[in-house]
């Protein structure tokens, strides 16, 4: 038992050491970053997706992104609404499963998302699909072992008053702790985003024509709490509309997280 606790001390330790150094890797070529960076504080509900408890406690109001100015004090309000709807092809019933029974199903879900921006005055609605693959088998009794996959990459769409101004592709998910990624297009810049979870805190760098612009820092507001609490940090000099597409992007990418999830079978 000693030797199995150390062995998970040693994983533990390399394993944040690894996280540790990879942030570090994301500042390198610009170690100032953080101290001459613009610097905004947000806040914003944990979970955003149609099944968090923001939704279901409150479906009337959407989820809010809250984002504070630390130049000017300025506060703006994100208004943010995920719809989806999910078609299935093939059926898993556990009940009435026999040994050595395998079953199989499919699940298309179509998501539209409404994301509202006061800082340019845009309001943008964001469409995609995705395909989760689950199968299940009974070996014995109650005993049963089963799969969940996602098809990747995932394609979604951007549109602005019903034109269509941007792209999003997420790719598969990295082993641990490297990060995943995430390219969007919007309004003629293309930006990739990196993310990165670790335990309840994540990261997230945006780097745009191979140049970090922005690097966001997430954590839980409170030890037991339903806010999320984020330290922004933008390129200072940006234009303003670059800015609030940085915001945008940062609330795109934070409900492809969620995207991503698959329930247990």
């Amino acid at each position: 038992m000693k030797n199995v606790n150390f062995l998970l001390f040693l994983f533990a330790f390399f394993f944040l050491n690894s996280c540790s150094s990879l942030m570090k890797g994301m500042l390198q070529n610009d170690p100032d970053f953080e101290k001459n960076a613009d610097k905004y504080l947000i806040s914003h509900p944990v979970g955003i997706h149609p099944s968090s408890k923001a939704l279901i406690k409150i479906p009337s109001k959407p989820p809010i992104f809250i984002i504070e100015d630390g130049r000017t004090n300025d506060i703006y309000e994100m208004k943010v609404k995920w719809l989806k709807d999910t078609k299935k092809d093939g059926y898993i019933d556990k009940l009435n499963m026999k040994k050595g029974d395998v079953a199989k199903e499919r699940d298309f879900n179509a998501h539209k998302i409404f994301i509202s921006n006061p800082i340019d005055d845009k309001n943008y609605e964001i469409i995609g699909t995705t395909a989760t693959f689950r199968s299940l088998k009974k070996l014995s009794g109650k005993s049963t072992v089963g799969t969940s996959t996602m098809s990747y990459p995932i394609k979604f769409s951007i549109f602005e008053q019903g034109k269509d101004v941007g792209k999003i592709i997420v790719y598969g998910p990295s082993f641990p702790p490297q990060p995943q990624k995430i390219d969007v297009s919007i309004h003629d810049r293309l930006v990739s985003i990196k993310y990165q979870v670790i335990f309840s805190k994540s990261k997230f760098a945006f780097e745009f024509e191979n140049e970090l612009i922005a690097f966001f820092d997430i954590k839980p507001a409170k030890f037991i709490t339903t806010k999320m609490k984020v330290n922004a940090y933008i390129k200072s000099g940006l234009t303003k509309d670059f800015i609030a597409d940085i915001f945008t992007l940062y609330i795109i990418a934070d409900i492809m997280i969620g995207v991503q999830k698959i329930p247990h079978i």
